[in-house]
C-alpha cells in the first residue's frame, strides 16, 4: 500500500509539474485578472473567493493565493499570467485571485497600479480587535507562536521593528516576521485603505464588512457580482469556508485593544464614508 501510496504521489507531482510547465510557455496567450481580492487576513477572503468562483462567469486561478505583488513580485509578470485562465478559453468571463496579504503590504498598491491599472479591488475588514485574536490562534495552530496573547501584542512593535523598511528596500525581499506577528497592526485598515485610494479610482475599489459576509453570504456575494459587472446568482454552497473554532474572549487586552483602534476606526469611519458597529466590544 504504501508503494501504491508513493506511485499516486509521483504521478500527481509529475502532472503537476507538466501542468506548469505549459502554463509557463502559453503565459502570453492568458489572462490578467479582473479582480484582486486584497485581504485582509482572517477576514473571510477565502470565503468571498469559494463564492464567486460558483458564479458561472467567474472562473478562478490555478491557486487562489498567488502572492505575486507581494512575495513573488521579481519573478515577473510572465510568471503571474501563468496562473490564470487561457483568453480564449475565458471567452466574456472574468477571473481573479485572492491574497490576504496584499492590503498589508506596503509596496502592493503601487505595484498593482503598475501592472493592472484597471484592476477592481475588492477589500474585505473585520473588527480589528476579533481579527487580531483570529489571527493569534491561526499563527499558534500553525506552530509559529509561543507566546501567551497579551504577551504577543505586547511584543509587536520589537519584532516588528525594521521589516517594513527591508521590505519596501527588496522587492525580493519576505518577512515571515512580518506576516505572521503583525496581530494589531494589521487592524489599522485607514492607513492600509489610504494607499490604494491614492493609486486608484474609487469606483474601482468595493469595501465590505467581514461580518456582513459571515452573517448572508448571499447578499454580499450579490453586492460583489453588481460590482464586477455580473448578474446575481444563487449560491450552491453558502457553507462558510476556512472557518477556524475557538472562544471569543473579553479580557483585559482585548479591552486595551478596543480602546486603541477607536480613533483608528474613526479614521476609516471618515475614510470610506461608512460607520461599523466595532466599537462595542459586547456586541
Amino acid at each position: 500500500m504504501v508503494i501504491i501510496g508513493y506511485d499516486i504521489q509521483h504521478m500527481n507531482n509529475l502532472v503537476n509539474r507538466v501542468q506548469g510547465r505549459i502554463r509557463r510557455h502559453t503565459h502570453i496567450l492568458r489572462s490578467t485578472p479582473h479582480f484582486i481580492i486584497l485581504g485582509g487576513m482572517k477576514c473571510g477572503s477565502t470565503a468571498l473567493y469559494q463564492y464567486l468562483i460558483q458564479h458561472p462567469d467567474i472562473v478562478g486561478a490555478s491557486v487562489k493565493e498567488v502572492h505575486f505583488f507581494d512575495n513573488r513580485f521579481d519573478r515577473g509578470l510572465s510568471w503571474y499570467r501563468k496562473h490564470f485562465p487561457l483568453k480564449a478559453s475565458l471567452g466574456s468571463r472574468l477571473t481573479g485571485e485572492a491574497s490576504p496579504s496584499y492590503i498589508f503590504h506596503p509596496a502592493v498598491a503601487e505595484r498593482i497600479k503598475l501592472v493592472l491599472p484597471d484592476v477592481k479591488l475588492i477589500v474585505l475588514l473585520r473588527n480589528p480587535v476579533d481579527r487580531a485574536y483570529s489571527h493569534y490562534h491561526h499563527t499558534l495552530r500553525k506552530g509559529y507562536e509561543k507566546l501567551s496573547f497579551k504577551d504577543a501584542i505586547e511584543s509587536e512593535p520589537e519584532r516588528l521593528n525594521g521589516e517594513r523598511e527591508r521590505i519596501l528596500a527588496d522587492a525580493s525581499y519576505r518577512s515571515p516576521t512580518f506576516a505572521a506577528f503583525s496581530y494589531v497592526t494589521r487592524g489599522i485598515y485607514w492607513e492600509q485603505l489610504e494607499r490604494y485610494y491614492q493609486h486608484f479610482d474609487r469606483s474601482q475599489i468595493l469595501v465590505l464588512k467581514s461580518e456582513d459576509l459571515f452573517y448572508d453570504p448571499q447578499s454580499v456575494t450579490n453586492r460583489v457580482s453588481a460590482f464586477l459587472g455580473l448578474e446575481s446568482f444563487r449560491l450552491k454552497d453558502p457553507t462558510p469556508k476556512n472557518k477556524a473554532s475557538y472562544v471569543r474572549k473579553i479580557t483585559a487586552t482585548h479591552e486595551q485593544l478596543y480602546a486603541f483602534y477607536r480613533p483608528h476606526n474613526e479614521k476609516l469611519y471618515q475614510l470610506i464614508g461608512e460607520t461599523y458597529d466595532w466599537d462595542d466590544q459586547y456586541a
